[in-house]
């Protein structure tokens, strides 16, 4: 349903705004009109690629109905670390 359209770069030692910059418009849909979805995503670190393919499903008229991701990163700057 969900394909990569255009190659990016290595994200690991991108900061958020370069993460959202590297992944828009990589992705797109197919026969996914209609359909009610979840992303699902491995691990989450500045959500850019869950951002990006919500959108890929959305133009494809997908209805988005959430995410879930196994795992989150503490990157620094990146998303707030979790107190323990």
């Amino acid at each position: 349903m969900l394909r990569v359209h255009a190659p990016t770069a290595d994200q690991r030692l991108l900061g958020r705004t370069e993460r959202a910059a590297n992944v828009s418009g990589s992705m797109r849909a197919r026969g996914a009109a209609g359909a009610a979805v979840i992303v699902v995503d491995d691990v989450v670190t500045t959500g850019a690629t869950l951002v990006e393919a919500a959108r890929a499903l959305r133009a494809g008229g997908a209805r988005v109905l959430g995410a879930a991701t196994v795992a989150s990163t503490t990157r620094t700057g990146l998303l707030p670390a979790i107190p323990t």
